[in-house]
């Protein structure tokens, strides 16, 4: 960036939460906030983003499927993500 460049700000607002785990795969990536909140965003053609369709998501968007599993971590692959319930001792995947 030059000197002479504007620079175009945005404000964030609260409520934040703590980023617990975060994971990147090709072209997206997943979060695993405090709460036991999951969040992914990215390109979502393969359904590695977890929200049921193949649409792409510019800004974390909550994966409400998850919501009560007690997910302990998330990660990714290029095309693909899973998360791991400590309750249930279970590991959910999603994508290609």
């Amino acid at each position: 960036m030059a000197d002479d460049e504007d620079v175009s700000m945005s404000e964030v607002t609260a409520p934040f939460r703590q980023v617990l785990f975060i994971s990147a795969g090709a072209s997206h990536s997943v979060a695993l906030l405090s709460g036991n909140i999951v969040c992914s965003w990215g390109r979502g053609e393969d359904g590695q983003l977890g929200h049921g369709d193949a649409e792409d998501r510019l800004s974390p968007t909550r994966l409400s499927a998850l919501d009560g599993l007690d997910i302990l971590s998330v990660t990714c692959g290029a095309d693909h993500t899973t998360a791991y319930s400590l309750s249930r001792t279970e590991v959910y995947s999603w994508g290609w």
